[in-house]
């Protein structure tokens, strides 16, 4: 069933598109705590800070805030 599952996510991922550095991708090791995850991620949003473009920082924020908001439903 996990396993299922886990293609079915996969297959999903391959449909979505996203522009330089505007696509996240992100790899949480076993041995990684969501906490220290999230600190990371919370550190990368306030560098982006320094993206020059209004629209890509923009961007870079709404997919990190919604990769926080879906490590926070784990």
């Amino acid at each position: 069933m996990e396993k299922k599952k886990l293609k079915q996510t996969i297959e999903s991922l391959k449909e979505k598109q996203g522009f330089h550095t505007e696509l996240i991708s992100l790899y949480i090791p076993p041995e990684k705590s969501i906490s220290d995850v999230n600190n990371y991620l919370k550190a990368e949003m306030s560098q982006t800070q320094n993206i020059k473009s209004k629209s890509t920082r923009k961007n870079v924020l709404e997919s990190i805030s919604s990769i926080t908001g879906q490590l926070a439903k784990l």
